[in-house]
C-alpha cells in the first residue's frame, strides 16, 4: 500500500496557506468575497486534515518506534492536532462574526492566522525531518 500519509498531508498544507493568503487580501483590500473564499479554504483543510491524520496515526501505528523517535513522531501528531483544532477555532470565529469584522478584530485574526501558519510549518518540519533525516516511514 503506498504511503497515503504523504499524499495527503500536501492538501492541509496548501488549503491553510492559500486561505491565509485569501485572508490577508480581504483585510487589506476590505473585500469580503477574499474572505469568503478563506473561509472555505479553511472548511476544506479542515476535511482533508481529517484524512491527514488518520492516515498518519495507521502509519505511525505500523511502526515499531522507542525513545528519541516515538517521541518525535509524538510532537509531529501533536503539533498537527494543535494546528487542526487551532484551524477550527478560526473556522468558527471567522463563520460566527461574518462581515462584522472591525480594524483590532481583523488585525488580530490576521495574527491568529501566522501563529497558526507558524504551527503548520513546525509540524511539516518535524514530518520533513521525520522521513527525510531519519527515514522513518520509507520503505527499504
Amino acid at each position: 500500500m503506498p504511503p497515503l500519509h504523504a499524499i495527503m498531508v500536501h492538501f492541509p498544507v496548501s488549503f491553510l496557506l492559500l486561505a491565509g493568503v485569501f485572508h490577508g487580501i480581504s483585510f487589506s483590500t476590505g473585500g469580503s468575497s477574499w474572505r469568503r473564499v478563506g473561509f472555505y479554504l479553511q472548511i476544506a483543510c479542515l476535511l482533508v486534515s481529517v484524512g491527514a491524520i488518520l492516515t498518519g496515526d495507521y502509519e505511525a501505528s505500523q511502526l515499531k518506534l522507542e525513545g528519541e523517535w516515538a517521541e518525535l513522531v509524538a510532537t509531529h501528531e501533536n503539533m498537527a492536532m494543535l494546528t487542526t483544532w487551532g484551524n477550527g477555532l478560526l473556522v468558527v470565529w471567522c463563520y460566527l462574526r461574518q462581515e462584522a469584522w472591525g480594524r483590532l478584530e481583523q488585525v488580530s485574526f490576521v495574527v491568529a492566522m501566522l501563529v497558526l501558519l507558524g504551527m503548520l510549518g513546525f509540524a511539516a518540519h518535524l514530518g520533513g525531518e521525520l522521513v527525510y533525516l531519519h527515514g522513518i516511514g520509507l520503505r527499504t
